[in-house]
């Protein structure tokens, strides 16, 4: 244990870290600090909390119908296109067996090209591949409709492009769809009751905190840019320089928590690393808006990308349905840094770029 894995560790999968909501009591992790105490131990101090909302969080489950995913090996020139072009085929293909049957259209559908950064979209670096796993994923309310494409798939590796195994990984099963909804009822609505063979107890709920409201989203800076000391130069690093960071899923939508390596880099995660920076990074995985909490204490930021998941969990098509790798993709982008904090590290991966 280490304070930077601890830190990532209490950044995982939380929304609004000064309102961090459990049965019993608040959170608030913005002064949250975490040091070395010692060979694998860390001293964590500074949090607060507050008696628990008025408010049960509720999450309820229900069927959404079938999926497939297919999995297959395509290599030789042009793998890409040719496991594009394999994709188009077999949806047109089952698209049209299915409307003979008599079922309607599929509810959704996703064509991945693992291998050559397919979740990156247009910030990948692969411009020519010559092996990769296509991912053909596909949703339909009825289990039926679904065998066209499993049978239909069998024959890629025969019948379709050169250099392709069908079925890599085995023949895929058709799997139910279960989407989750979550909300909030006041604690007031819902009578809680502990039964034992020799008595009955009502429950009753805490009081809320008074006045207590979510913190809204810390506002971002009023200036984008580097911001390097008077006649200075500002140059262009991946953000993995400074900073490390984890991810995961809420829902629909994603958390990404980044953490700065030193003090020192606290001011330009603060400037940089905007709610508006990040849209436009993952602006092709999502349709939401991005919301940035800061952690003064830790040094660090907390992300929520709405709607980053395609549904997220079992209801999602995608190959990472749970934002594990979205930090990851985020450490990678570039942010602009003053040449003069860069003088004084002695980090020399990626060096940076003069703007």
């Amino acid at each position: 244990m280490s304070p930077a894995i601890a830190a990532e560790q209490l950044l995982y999968e939380i929304g609004d870290p000064a309102a961090y909501a459990l049965p019993d009591v608040v959170c608030d992790f913005t002064e949250v600090a975490i040091g070395e105490a010692g060979p694998d131990r860390v001293h964590v101090s500074g949090a607060r909390g507050t008696p628990p909302s008025g408010a049960y969080k509720v999450t309820a489950t229900y069927p959404m119908g079938f999926q497939l995913a297919l999995m297959m090996a395509i290599r030789g020139l042009d793998a890409p296109a040719k496991a594009e072009r394999t994709a188009r085929e077999l949806l047109g293909r089952t698209r049209r067996l299915m409307a003979e049957a008599g079922y309607g259209d599929y509810s959704d559908t996703l064509v991945e090209c693992l291998g050559a950064e397919a979740i990156y979209g247009p910030h990948s670096r692969i411009r020519d591949c010559r092996e990769i796993v296509l991912r053909l994923a596909v949703q339909h309310p009825d289990r039926k409709a679904l065998d066209f494409l499993r049978k239909e798939a069998s024959s890629a590796g025969t019948a379709m492009g050169p250099g392709t195994r069908s079925h890599f990984g085995g023949r895929s099963a058709i799997q139910p769809v279960i989407g989750v909804a979550s909300c909030f009822i006041p604690k007031e609505r819902v009578e809680v009751v502990v039964r034992s063979p020799s008595r009955e107890a009502r429950i009753v709920a805490a009081a809320a905190a008074p006045g207590y409201v979510s913190r809204p989203p810390a506002p971002p800076p009023a200036e984008a840019g580097a911001r390097p000391a008077e006649g200075g130069r500002a140059a262009r690093i991946a953000l993995s320089r400074i900073a490390h960071g984890r991810s995961g899923d809420k829902g629909r939508d994603a958390n990404i928590g980044i953490i700065a390596r030193e003090e020192r880099w606290w001011p330009v995660l603060r400037d940089e690393l905007t709610p508006d920076r990040v849209r436009a990074y993952f602006g092709h995985l999502m349709t939401g808006a991005v919301h940035r909490y800061e952690l003064p204490g830790l040094k660090a930021l907390n992300f929520v990308l709405e709607d980053a998941l395609g549904g997220g969990g079992s209801s999602s098509l995608r190959s990472d349905p749970l934002g594990k790798c979205y930090a990851q993709m985020l450490l990678d982008l570039e942010i602009p840094c003053p040449e003069h904090l860069l003088a004084s590290t002695h980090d020399n991966n990626n060096e940076g770029r003069t703007s």
